[in-house]
């Protein structure tokens, strides 16, 4: 919405009427609509888009060919990863290989879709067991690993997922 007194870019000084438009950099017109009554833009940002930004062009042209134009910016925000399914906490045998499958569409990107990549680390600065590897295949991101007798207890880890833009969403579990 544009803010109050926005009507003023529509006014004209000497009381001809004019026909209003819009246009944009790049062009977001099969997205992005304006409604005069409540001057109002609305749309969905298409998730593919590679745009960071669009320039908005508002033009007033009067009955005698004066023109008024205005532009702002239209900033696109990156929205956050989030976990659409609980990591649950693992119970590994000593000298047993254990495999925890997180699937990819537990956690969800709207611009990276499942495409996310997963770190892992201690609580509290506690070192990640050197024993657990991270893998990923079509369908799941894999956490492997054998723990051998030296290596009992219990691990208190956060699991973190980041998007190509460098929003994360984290929990913790753990093994």
């Amino acid at each position: 919405t544009l803010p109050a007194g926005s009507n003023a870019l529509y006014s004209d000084s000497d009381g001809h009427t004019f026909t209003k438009s819009w246009t944009s950099d790049p062009d977001a017109s099969s997205w992005l609509t304006y409604t005069e009554a409540t001057m109002t833009f609305k749309g969905t940002v298409p998730v593919d888009t590679p745009h960071k930004y669009y320039k908005i062009y508002l033009t007033a042209t009067d009955e005698k060919g004066g023109v008024g134009k205005s532009v702002f910016t239209l900033n696109i925000k990156n929205n956050l990863p989030i976990i659409k399914e609980g990591i649950p906490n693992l119970t590994s045998m000593i000298d047993n290989t254990s495999v925890m499958k997180i699937p990819k569409t537990s956690i969800w990107d709207m611009e990276d879709k499942h495409d996310l990549t997963l770190t892992l680390a201690g609580i509290g600065g506690a070192p990640v067991p050197p024993w657990i590897a991270i893998s990923k295949d079509t369908d799941y991101h894999i956490l492997t690993g054998t723990a051998g007798p030296a290596d009992g207890g219990t691990y208190h880890l956060i699991v973190t997922f980041s998007d190509a833009e460098g929003e994360t969403v984290s929990q913790n579990f753990s093994i």
